[in-house]
């Protein structure tokens, strides 16, 4: 291949260090806080660990887990760590740098090209701030990312990479069920193309068993295929009044995303789309995820859009990474590349700062935490570390004041929380109430009701108009006021509290997500 440039000239080694910069900072200061609900899957996993099956609270199955992949490998983690979301930040880390340069040297012509990939689809805040977020989206990434390559390869078409790509989607599927819009419009012409070779047939009903497998044992177990989040975060979500919100959140990703430079404008990029069918399914995929992003990607946690991170990479080897395509090599300026660098670091700093899920909205309309168009759009990711010291110190405070109660050595403390993961993981034999591992289709009760402790969130104006008697019969054990800085005006105070009742009501929730409530209190008292 004939080049222009030097392999490695000023611009590039500029270029390099600023990007490893961007990406090793970022990862940095975004791990302090990872998603709480990551340490709901933790949870499950030590439970699993503890030979007490794969679950949340003891003696109920529910299943309010998207990932089994990040189940398996947070269970493996804790034969040797105490904390699995550590250990899985730094591992998530490594593999999705090295896999990310790996396909760019592999995939991609020259070194300025090269640069330019790594620059927006690894410097991006959006990957770093999810590369150590605690969740699944670095597997299906590192999926996605490798399910692409295989089909853009010289040799794309031979049957191990229909075996691998099939292997790969499947994961991906496994890691998250939605990934199935993206991997099953590629999987599926590679394996209509080598239907008759033995080898990739067994292949894809092996892999069709074991996903089965998951979900008739999901069926069995926990008495419904869908975990729980299906229900209560996307049974509500109303199209027609959702459609214009998710399309206007997909163009703020897109653009600030610079995901524009992914789709194709070569005539030689768009023959090989129409007469290629793995990647014309993944055009597919693509256009499929965003259709669906548009109700599945401003619900809960989706935020710093998590839905479409993955997609970052593959857009941009769709047109870039097309063997003998014009739009292969020598596209692409430094000024370019310094350009999308400057960006991200601007990015990045904001994001930090000011706003975990800046979108173009706030450029156009004043917002506070109380009027927000998207979720944590107006705080800034600094905050969410601070708020897990927090709820660290009301573990603490809900093992010590317990202790003083009669109540503690007869059964465990029941607690209704606002953040489901991180307090429940360190409180491993409370009982936890909370809107996933509490949903029941036929059970609706108040969970403050059956609760000794609850968790509450509020802002100061809600705190100092807050009477004595305003909670009833609940006596307030501790609150910790918390400054947060983020992309409003003023700055605001949130009070973390712990709250006590005394004699709660009995736990009528019932030990699967199928169950009627329970009317006999010894059940419940078995239960705990």
């Amino acid at each position: 291949m004939t080049r222009t440039e030097p392999i490695y000239s000023y611009q590039s080694c500029v270029a390099i260090v600023w990007l490893s910069a961007i990406v090793l900072i970022s990862a940095w200061v975004f791990s302090s806080g990872p998603a709480d609900d990551s340490y709901i899957v933790a949870r499950y996993a030590h439970n699993l660990h503890a030979r007490l099956g794969p679950i949340f609270n003891v003696g109920e199955r529910i299943n309010a887990l998207t990932s089994p992949i990040q189940l398996l490998v947070f269970y493996l983690l804790t034969f040797v760590l105490p904390d699995p979301v550590p250990g899985y930040q730094v591992i998530a880390t490594i593999a999705l740098i090295v896999s990310t340069t790996t396909v760019a040297f592999a995939r991609l012509g020259d070194t300025s090209m090269r640069v330019l990939f790594l620059a927006l689809a690894l410097a991006s805040p959006f990957v770093t701030f999810w590369l150590v977020g605690g969740l699944e989206t670095p597997v299906l990434y590192i999926g996605a990312l490798f399910l692409v390559s295989l089909i853009l390869g010289d040799h794309a078409d031979s049957r191990g990479r229909a075996r691998t790509a099939t292997i790969v989607g499947t994961l991906m599927v496994m890691t998250r069920y939605d990934a199935c819009l993206l991997a099953a419009p590629v999987i599926v012409p590679l394996i209509y193309r080598w239907r008759r070779d033995p080898g990739t047939v067994a292949v894809f009903i092996l892999c069709a068993v074991v996903f089965a497998s998951w979900l008739l044992f999901c069926k069995d177990y926990y008495g419904d295929f869908l975990p729980t989040s299906y229900y209560v975060k996307l049974s509500d979500v109303a199209i027609t009044r959702e459609a214009a919100r998710g399309l206007a959140y997909q163009g703020s990703f897109l653009t600030l995303s610079l995901a524009v430079f992914a789709f194709p404008t070569t005539r030689k990029a768009l023959l090989r789309i129409a007469h290629d069918p793995p990647i014309f399914g993944a055009w597919v995929g693509v256009l499929l995820s965003l259709v669906y992003g548009i109700a599945a990607g401003t619900v809960h946690m989706m935020y710093a859009y998590r839905f479409f991170v993955p997609l970052i990479p593959v857009l941009f080897l769709l047109k870039f990474g097309i063997r003998g395509s014009a739009d292969n090599t020598n596209t692409v300026t430094w000024n370019q590349v310094f350009a999308v660098l400057s960006l991200q670091s601007v990015l990045a700093f904001t994001m930090y700062w000011y706003s975990q899920n800046f979108n173009l909205s706030l450029l156009v309309r004043h917002q506070t935490p109380a009027n927000e168009s998207f979720e944590f759009s107006t705080i800034g990711a600094r905050n969410t570390g601070r708020v897990l010291q927090v709820i660290r110190l009301q573990a603490a405070n809900v093992i010590r004041d317990w202790n003083t109660l009669p109540e503690h050595s007869l059964r465990v403390p029941r607690i209704n929380v606002e953040a489901g993961g991180l307090l429940p993981f360190l409180l491993p034999n409370a009982y936890v109430y909370e809107k996933l591992v509490s949903f029941r289709h036929y059970c609706k009760t108040s969970l403050n009701a059956g609760a000794d402790y609850q968790q509450v969130f509020r802002s100061q104006s809600e705190t100092e108009g807050l009477a004595p008697s305003a909670m009833g019969s609940w006596n307030l054990i501790s609150s910790y006021p918390l400054k947060i800085s983020g992309l409003y005006r003023s700055k605001g105070t949130l009070a973390i509290q712990l709250w006590h009742q005394a004699q709660p009501h009995p736990v009528i929730l019932p030990s699967t997500a199928g169950g009627h409530c329970a009317i006999n209190t010894g059940q419940s008292a078995i239960r705990e």
